[in-house]
């Protein structure tokens, strides 16, 4: 998705917003390639606390696309010495 945001959309940037209970997602997002810009702490009321709201973005000059570069490794394989 975010190749398309960069590529089609013409993107300069994305962003999103999730939760700080929510580690799974937010290790997701860093793999990907977003980075945490902000945080509103104690923002959110979930299972009887509060919890922080963790601001993410992914900028189209830092993303690299991981299907455009499996697709090059395939075709440098195929070509041989």
């Amino acid at each position: 998705l975010l190749g398309y945001g960069f590529q089609a959309l013409g993107l300069r940037s994305v962003m999103l917003r999730a939760f700080a209970y929510n580690l799974a997602a937010l290790r997701c997002f860093e793999r990907v390639g977003f980075r945490e810009f902000g945080r509103r702490r104690q923002a959110q009321f979930m299972g009887g606390r509060f919890w922080d709201v963790v601001y993410m973005e992914c900028l189209a000059d830092e993303f690299v696309d991981p299907s455009a570069t499996s697709a090059f490794s395939v075709v440098a394989d195929e070509q041989g010495p």
